[in-house]
Order: structure tokens, then C-alpha cells, then sequence
């Protein structure tokens, strides 16, 4: 017999996208695999875990030593990062700290992403790219005391429950986000959601946003409701489509210098829509659209 052009070691080695089934999970996990073997993988991805009782394979990880991307897909976990307490904080925080991209589709059941005891200094500060949709049981992405003072790109698509994105002590650790998309969220209310009611917030300064998409939230009012002050120094790109209850972008001082357009498609030959500011655009967007509502034809039947 000649021997495969290939060996299945001389493919694993070269590999740097790897995608997992349960079944494959677990042979990796109980097989007896050489250290080096997974060690040009930078893309792992694991998908169909249908069981209700399913629990991630978080000691699965740590094999992989040049992970960047996590990809979870069509699972039923309820949790994926445990408490560091239940694999040992050294082990944990080595795993956690390799991944600057995390991405989760259809984890219809999913609960937490980080245990609410978890080190989240040590388990979100490395993330720099955040990508999750489909997640209908997940309230919150983070804790209120979460930092994501490296992530440059967040996209979150398709929640039944989610009320708001992230509190405004959050938000202020977002230093380095240059994309911000939001979409077909049925429940959200609101962007920001303030902590407090003292009227001496802090101004959250979103330094680096660049590109700022709004689409299909048919619950949306305001991008914060507080009377919190927002400084937008480098956005030039705002995109608010499909948003009928949002009556104005937000309710404390506005600074949005660069900002010169409001698109109210994804399209790229919209031209847009500018009243002045970036407030006085949404109302007008939101009155007229009112308008056109009145004078829509009523059909008796």
C-alpha cells in the first residue's frame, strides 16, 4: 500500500482553523495527542451541542496555545467560562487571556458568558472583537463591573430579552471601540443604561467609534435615557434604520464634531439626513414618520 501524500499529523500541523462537533471534542479530549500537535491553530470553533445538559469543554482549550478566535455555534450551553475555581485560577487565566476574538451564534439557552464570580479583569481585557447573535436567554453580555478597555469592534444581532447593551460604567472602559452595530434586538430600550441617579455623571467619551449602525430595534427610545453626557470625537458614520419609537439619540449633552450625516438605510447611495445635530436629525426622522402614519389610509373591515 503506498503511503497517504499526506500524513494526518502533517495536516493537523499546518491546520488554523479547526471545527469541532461534540464527538470530535471528545476524542481530542480522552485521545492521547502529542503537545505540539494543535500548535499553528488560531481559529477554533465548536458547534453542535444539542444536549440541554451540555457543559462547554472549557479544559479543551488549553491545547490549543495559539488560539485567537473562539467560535461557539448551534449549542445548548447555559454557560461557557466557568468560575476560575473549578479548573484552578493559573490554568484559567492562561486559556481566557489567548482569545481577542469571541464569537456566538445560536446558543439559544445561553445564560452567561463569564460566571459572575469569575476574574473579569483577567478574562475580558484581552477581547478585541466581540460577536455574538441569537442568544435569546442572555439578559446581560457582561456584568456592570466588566472593562473591555481593548475591544475595537462589537456586533450584536438578533436578542429576544436584552434591555440594554452595556451600563454606563462600561461604556466608559470602551476606550478603543471603532464599531458599534446593533440589530433585530426585539427588547432593547436603550444603549447605555446609567447606574445611579445622582446628577453629577461622569461624561463617557467614546474616543476611537468611528461607525455606528442601529437596525431593526422596534423597542429602541434612546441610546441612553439618563441625562448622561456623550462626546463622539471621531464618529463619522451613523446609520439608524427601522427604529420607530426612537424619539431622540440621547438626553445629555451631544458632542458629535465630525458627524455631518444621519443615514436611515445600510445603502451606500443614501444620502442621508442632517438637521444641525445629531438629536434634532432623530426628531425629525421620528416626526415625520409619525406624519406618515396619520395619513395612511384606514381600512375598515
Amino acid at each position: 500500500m503506498e503511503n497517504p501524500l499526506f500524513s494526518f499529523r502533517e495536516i493537523i500541523n499546518n491546520l488554523e482553523h479547526l471545527s469541532l462537533t461534540r464527538k470530535d471534542a471528545t476524542t481530542i479530549c480522552q485521545g492521547q495527542f502529542p503537545e505540539d500537535l494543535f500548535h499553528m491553530l488560531k481559529v477554533i470553533e465548536i458547534n453542535c451541542y444539542h444536549d440541554e445538559s451540555a457543559v462547554f469543554p472549557f479544559d479543551l482549550l488549553v491545547r490549543f496555545h495559539s488560539m485567537e478566535k473562539l467560535a461557539v455555534k448551534c449549542s445548548q450551553f447555559k454557560e461557557l467560562f466557568p468560575h476560575e475555581g473549578h479548573v484552578g485560577k493559573e490554568k484559567y487565566v492562561k486559556i481566557v487571556e489567548k482569545i481577542r476574538h469571541l464569537e456566538l451564534d445560536g446558543l439559544a439557552n445561553l445564560e452567561h458568558i463569564w460566571n459572575q464570580d469569575s476574574q473579569l479583569d483577567k478574562v475580558l481585557q484581552s477581547r478585541e472583537i466581540l460577536d455574538v447573535s441569537g442568544c435569546d436567554s442572555l439578559i446581560t453580555l457582561a456584568p456592570s463591573s466588566a472593562s473591555f478597555q481593548n475591544l475595537t469592534t462589537m456586533d450584536v444581532k438578533s436578542f429576544k430579552v436584552l434591555a440594554s447593551l452595556t451600563t454606563s460604567s462600561t461604556a466608559k472602559s470602551l476606550v478603543q471601540l471603532t464599531r458599534l452595530s446593533v440589530r433585530e434586538c426585539d427588547m432593547l430600550i436603550e444603549i447605555v443604561a446609567s447606574e445611579g441617579n445622582d446628577g453629577s455623571r461622569e461624561e463617557i467619551i467614546f474616543n476611537k467609534l468611528e461607525s455606528l449602525e442601529l437596525l431593526s430595534l422596534p423597542s429602541l427610545v434612546t441610546f441612553c435615557a439618563a441625562e448622561q453626557s456623550f462626546k463622539f470625537p471621531s464618529l463619522t458614520l451613523v446609520i439608524v434604520e427601522q427604529c420607530p419609537k426612537m424619539q431622540v439619540f440621547s438626553n445629555g449633552v451631544l458632542s458629535t464634531p465630525k458627524l455631518q450625516t444621519l443615514r436611515v438605510t445600510e445603502e451606500q447611495e443614501d444620502e442621508g439626513r442632517w438637521n444641525g445635530n445629531l438629536n434634532a436629525t432623530i426628531q425629525q426622522l421620528f416626526t415625520e414618520m409619525n406624519a406618515e402614519e396619520d395619513q395612511s389610509p384606514s381600512i375598515e373591515c
